[in-house]
């Protein structure tokens, strides 16, 4: 099986861009973060966990061997459990809503079991 296809998590769809759209999400909303010394040091952080996230994953479907494959994908979802925590301490500072808070935890998540799954399939 082609890295590609592991990548697939739906017809059509695959965790990269899901990934990047996440990505996005996050950019977007760490705008409405506080321009203070905590805010900019908490969307730094959270920037640059979540588009570690769709950079891995894109990096790692450059056909490289398997055991690349699998570090890199293993590293994107390191990155994901990381910015699962930058979420949250941004939401306990108050800097995201708890609607917000409540899209972007499910989403992370959901990649995060994606990212599990596909190391684990990669690994047979």
């Amino acid at each position: 099986m082609l890295n590609a296809e592991y990548l697939m998590i739906n017809k059509g769809e695959n965790i990269q861009e899901r990934g990047y759209r996440f990505a996005l999400d996050i950019v977007r909303l760490v705008r409405k973060f506080p321009k203070n010394s905590e805010g900019f040091a908490v969307s730094s952080q959270l920037i640059r966990s979540v588009t570690s996230i769709p950079a891995n994953l894109f990096e790692g479907s450059a056909g490289v061997s398997r055991k690349d494959f699998i570090q890199f994908v293993s590293v994107a979802k390191k990155s994901a459990v990381e910015t699962k925590f930058w979420i949250r301490f941004s939401f306990d500072l108050g800097f995201v809503l708890e609607t917000e808070f409540e899209k972007l935890i499910d989403e992370n998540e959901q990649i995060i079991k994606i990212l599990s799954r596909i190391i684990l399939n990669a690994k047979q």
